[in-house]
């Protein structure tokens, strides 16, 4: 069996869990989402077809890459940034929380002499 002062430090906990829960002390406020470089809208990057889009194309659609290099009739664009999602909880009177994450993503599209052949995507 627990100990006397682990049960009413756990009954406490408790109870005060259901009182600001009632009393709507408790609440998440929205979560912030700050992005730094060219991290293109996905939906304009669906519009991007490989076989079909030219590279003019490319850049009207999704903007200037971050980065492009040539070798021979082979061309990559890179479109880099960084996305960071803050979340806060709080518990009126009590404690603030909060989670952050950022995630580098990457867009790269490698071209054929001057046309979309290959669409790669990737997070970390």
């Amino acid at each position: 069996m627990r100990p006397r002062h682990v049960v009413a430090a756990l009954s406490a906990m408790v109870c005060l869990s259901v009182v600001a829960g009632q009393t709507g002390c408790v609440y998440m406020r929205d979560r912030n989402i700050q992005t730094v470089g060219s991290v293109p809208d996905e939906a304009m990057v669906k519009e991007v077809k490989a076989g079909k889009t030219m590279r003019d194309e490319l850049i009207t659609l999704l903007g200037q890459p971050t980065s492009a290099s040539k070798q021979g009739d082979t061309e990559v664009l890179k479109y880099t940034g960084c996305r960071t999602e803050s979340r806060q909880t709080h518990i009126v009177g009590l404690f603030t929380s909060g989670t952050t994450t950022t995630t580098i993503i990457e867009h790269a599209f490698t071209l054929k002499n001057g046309v979309v052949q290959k669409i790669e995507r990737a997070e970390r």
